[in-house]
């Protein structure tokens, strides 16, 4: 009872009798939880969980069942490979401009979570003043260092920004080979529909890559980033 099911390799229509299940439609006989599965009503519990996975790379669903289901796709994007990439080389390519990145990210993150518990320390003083706000010392107080908080944070936050442009400017001189190399993977990836035999696996394309980065031939870096 609430075990999970997987059901492998469906096309882009389901048999209606699965309809109960994905809408959820249950009832309760005697205080038992029950669903309705072709002429049978079977035990349900919460906890089941029902998963499914396509054969198709790119199929199509109708509306009416989009609407029953949440859809995942798990196929990797263009965009997707290319960011991949583009942050595999920097961070063979750049030390020093990956790790700027990374503490960027971290910085923006902390910079909006005290944030949040700013405005969160706000809403709670409104919430718990009682009478004249204004006569609160106590409230004042709080709701001046929250102010002052605030500014700060606002101002660290435009310098995240402004750091932000110049990273990813920075970031772009590697772009090329990037995106190039995530174009390559795609034509790699369909070599199959010539023969079954020449099927190539993600993980392969991106050592490969990592391996072609460390055996390039050193050049001087506005050569190197620049070259095709």
């Amino acid at each position: 009872m609430g075990l999970p099911m997987l059901l492998e390799s469906v096309g882009e229509e389901l048999d209606p009798i699965l309809d109960p299940v994905l809408l959820k439609h249950v009832f309760k006989v005697a205080g038992v939880k029950q669903i309705k599965f072709g002429d049978t009503n079977i035990d349900y519990a919460d906890e089941f969980k029902l998963y499914m996975t396509s054969r198709y790379a790119n199929p199509h669903y109708l509306p009416e069942l989009t609407t029953k289901v949440q859809l995942i796709n798990f196929m990797i994007t263009f965009e997707g490979l290319s960011e991949q990439l583009l942050n595999h080389v920097v961070r063979k390519e750049n030390m020093q401009l990956d790790e700027e990145h990374e503490k960027l990210i971290l910085t923006q993150y902390e910079n909006h979570r005290r944030m949040r518990d700013t405005e969160a320390t706000i809403l709670k003083v409104l919430k718990d003043a009682k009478g004249d706000i204004l006569e609160d010392e106590n409230a004042i107080n709080i709701l001046n260092s929250s102010q002052q908080l605030s500014e700060e944070i606002t101002k660290k936050q435009q310098e995240a920004e402004e750091t932000e442009r110049r990273l990813n400017q920075a970031r772009q001189a590697y772009k090329p080979i990037a995106d190039h190399s995530a174009m390559l993977f795609f034509l790699v990836s369909k070599l199959h529909l010539v023969e079954v035999m020449y099927q190539y696996s993600l993980s392969w394309f991106i050592q490969l890559f990592s391996q072609s980065v460390d055996k390039s031939r050193v050049a001087e870096e506005s050569k190197r980033v620049d070259s095709d």
